[in-house]
């Protein structure tokens, strides 16, 4: 397994591919509006993989719009660049964001380019579209490049036209999901997929169509964790970490990543989804993207959602 080492430390290598994106934060109940916020899965991938000691390898493609004093906050983050591409003339992927309470409303304002590069010297990868910028032809490659490999299929949920973004069920899903180790879903993406019924039975007919780990992101309910052992699935379920969310926007990006590291470190995916929900915890305690925590706090934080963990199958 691929390691980078920096100064006599030696850390794990994960390549993060999907559009980063600048946000606009709308909250109806306080009437507060945050503009010009980095954001997308590798901004809030690669911090986390920073604060646990992992090397982030981001593959993505931004317009000539883009901040550089973005470009300075990854790099004093330590995150490589060497496979983020600034194009001339293409506008970098923006979203508006509308909260109210729970609900939210996703609004893409502009669309970045297709991600068409693949290679990166990393352990993992993990694939997180946000517009179905990664087209579908690649996936197969991306399995066939790197040892372990993790999705987070957002995007290919999602509308790509400009406007209001709608949920839309996404064809031929399981061709796909069975080459990657590891597989992510939101409870919105799982209910697109096999409509209404209640989570356990909807966790158990998705894990047919899985390689082998299977996670459900619940929100302040947690998640569900389904593994695939000899010929059992085991499905279990983990609790959120006890917080006040201010913003979940990026919380899924954090779970993503530190969960892959951990799975990586240790093997063990009870302890990386533990791993994973901590770190969502401490992102949403913030507007926006979050560096000022540590990895020993989000491992804190694990440790405690580590010792309720329910077996439910």
């Amino acid at each position: 397994m691929l390691r980078v080492q920096v100064v006599g430390v030696i850390y794990l290598k994960i390549a993060i591919m999907g559009h980063i994106s600048i946000d606009t934060i709308i909250f109806r109940d306080s009437k507060k509006v945050y503009r010009n916020m980095l954001g997308g899965p590798p901004s809030y991938a690669s911090v986390v993989a920073s604060k646990l000691d992992a090397n982030a390898h981001i593959i993505s493609i931004v317009g000539s719009d883009f901040p550089r004093s973005f470009l300075n906050f990854y790099e004093e983050m330590g995150i490589d660049l060497t496979s983020l591409r600034v194009v001339d003339h293409a506008n970098t992927t923006q979203f508006k964001l509308i909260y109210n309470g729970e609900q939210r409303e996703l609004f893409l304002l502009s669309k970045c380019l297709p991600i068409e590069d693949i290679e990166s010297p990393s352990d993992a990868i993990l694939v997180a579209p946000i517009v179905d910028e990664i087209d579908e032809s690649l996936l197969s490659s991306i399995c066939a490049t790197y040892d372990v490999a993790f999705m987070d299929p957002q995007g290919f949920f999602r509308t790509s036209s400009l406007g209001k973004v709608r949920v839309k069920p996404w064809g031929n899903y399981a061709r796909y999901f069975k080459a990657f180790d590891v597989v992510k879903l939101s409870e919105i993406e799982a209910h697109s997929l096999l409509g209404s019924i209640d989570m356990k039975s909807l966790s158990l007919r998705l894990m047919k169509h899985v390689k082998s780990i299977l996670v459900i992101t619940l929100g302040s309910k947690g998640s569900l964790l389904g593994l695939r052992k000899d010929d059992r699935i085991l499905l279990y379920k983990l609790p959120a970490y006890n917080t006040h969310a201010v913003d979940p926007t990026g919380a899924g990006d954090a779970f993503d990543a530190a969960f892959l590291i951990s799975l990586l470190e240790d093997g063990d995916p009870l302890w990386a989804c533990a791993l994973g929900n901590a770190a969502a915890s401490l992102i949403v305690e913030r507007v926006g993207l979050r560096e000022d925590f540590t990895g020993s706090l989000i491992r804190e934080r694990a440790s405690t959602i580590y010792e309720s963990v329910k077996r439910l199958v």
